[in-house]
């Protein structure tokens, strides 16, 4: 197999790895995986990378080859595409890298029902594995594929069900960089009664992280000028939200999704492990469910709780923010892939109803407990397997970093995706390697942002060190 694979998202790897051939096998594959279902028309779209726009056109032609007719849904947000996929019953590809950078690229899967489990992987996988290595057959002069405007068909989704003047009064900043939302989420603002102020502009891909922000204060600061009340964006692909608040607090993803299913009227929620433990102390949502890292785990709980009582209002996120709506609310109808214009718009709805004049007022019940996250980049998988038995090693020996002072004894410990460990400071420490990328992943919670800060900075230069 070459340098792509399946990561906790999709297909992911370096952009000269994104080959006809490679693009052939797969999307083969993927046709062969859904043969017994029928379909004979895909709908495809792309984000804004350099690259993106290349293996589109090499993807488009390997359905053509396989017989398909292609729609081809422009360059859009992730979740736009997998709308069009339920509202028009097709089966999609949305070609995209998500956050990571920009010599990197991907291929997410869809079904009309949404985005594809683990099972469906293995599925095309081995299809995969018959198809490489076969002789090439696209074909030659493949016609165009036929466009679709999936943009206002996801900007209606929003509009129709909130309704026009929600957000009238509330000063909102947009980070455009190059994210695909970029002409897309302003637009809803406005359409919303939001006034709203796009900066930032950028022409270069822009790998925008929601779990590690670079950026923060520049945002800040954009913010204090133009006296916003919050300022809002996402990733590259427009799957994970982004809110800083005044006081230049980056709101964590998963609060977002906790409010937001609140706003929602959700009875359960399913989250995984690298998530706050404040979600649940919060009270907001009575039955919380925590799974492995990744969509694919979060969906399969999400349509078990469903298929137990599919009355049960059922909803879940992630610790990037990317929503998963499971269950109808009102005209609003599910849309099971990771979503970030949802949680936006329901922070902000929830701001207009309370009356808070800071978007920071929304953050106090997750107030005893403070988190942050960091990445340590280029962290090959064979390191990073030897950087958990590392901090595996020193936790059964229980020295518990001594020199990182006031941390304490490991009182728990968990490795249901990486390692999760509790000590009796009442901090948290997650390791986990990414599972889309050479990247590490660290989840800190601390009795104070400084202490929280202090413990990522200790890992950050341990991990490094390794």
């Amino acid at each position: 197999m070459s340098g792509l694979k399946f990561g906790t998202s999709g297909v992911r790897g370096l952009v000269v790895d994104f080959t006809e051939e490679e693009c052939h096998a797969f999307v083969t594959a993927f046709v062969e995986s859904v043969q017994d279902r029928g379909f004979r028309t895909v709908l495809m779209a792309g984000d804004l990378r350099e690259s993106t726009p290349s293996i589109l056109s090499m993807v488009a032609r390997s359905f053509q080859a396989n017989g398909y007719r292609v729609i081809h849904g422009g360059f859009v947000p992730t979740p736009a595409l997998a709308w069009g996929c339920s509202e028009l019953g097709l089966p999609g590809v949305m070609v995209t890298g998500s956050h990571i950078p920009a010599d990197r690229n991907g291929l997410k899967f869809y079904f009309p029902e949404g985005e594809i489990l683990k099972k469906d992987e293995d599925v095309i996988l081995s299809h995969y594995r018959k198809v490489k290595g076969k002789s090439l057959s696209v074909m030659e002069g493949a016609p165009v594929p036929e466009p679709v405007d999936l943009a206002s068909r996801f900007r209606e989704r929003y509009t129709r069900w909130l309704g026009a003047g929600v957000l009238s009064g509330l000063r909102v900043g947009y980070y455009s960089h190059s994210s695909v939302a970029r002409d897309i989420y302003p637009a809803v603002f406005r359409d919303l009664g939001a006034e709203v102020h796009e900066f930032g502009r950028s022409d270069v891909f822009i790998p925008v992280d929601t779990e590690a922000v670079e950026s923060v204060d520049f945002l800040h600061r954009i913010l204090r000028e133009e006296k916003l009340d919050l300022v809002v964006s996402t990733d590259g692909d427009s799957d994970r939200p982004l809110v800083v608040c005044e006081d230049a607090r980056v709101v964590p993803g998963e609060v977002l999704g906790m409010i937001a299913s609140r706003h929602l009227g959700m009875d359960s929620v399913v989250f995984p492990v690298s998530c706050s433990s404040a979600l649940v102390d919060s009270g907001m949502i009575a039955e919380c469910h925590i799974t492995r890292i990744g969509s694919p785990f979060v969906l399969e709980k999400m349509l078990q709780c469903l298929g137990a009582d599919s009355a049960k209002k059922t909803a879940g996120f992630e610790a990037n923010g990317g929503y998963i709506l499971g269950s109808a609310v009102g005209n609003l109808k599910p849309l099971m892939t990771r979503d970030s214009l949802l949680p936006l718009l329901a922070y902000m709805v929830t701001m207009k109803e309370r009356g808070v004049e800071r978007a920071s007022d929304l953050l106090s019940p997750f107030s005893g407990v403070f988190n942050v996250s960091g990445l340590v980049r280029d962290f090959e998988p064979a390191r990073a397997r030897a950087a958990l038995e590392a901090f595996a090693s020193e936790l059964e020996k229980n020295v518990c970093f001594e020199s990182l002072s006031g941390l304490g004894n490991c009182i728990s410990k968990n490795e249901l995706d990486g390692i999760r460990a509790r000590f009796s400071s009442g901090a948290t420490v997650h390791l986990r390697p990414s599972g889309n990328a050479p990247e590490f992943r660290l989840y800190i919670e601390a009795e104070s942002r400084t202490s929280a800060l202090r413990v990522l900075a200790f890992f950050e230069d341990w991990l490094r060190a390794l």
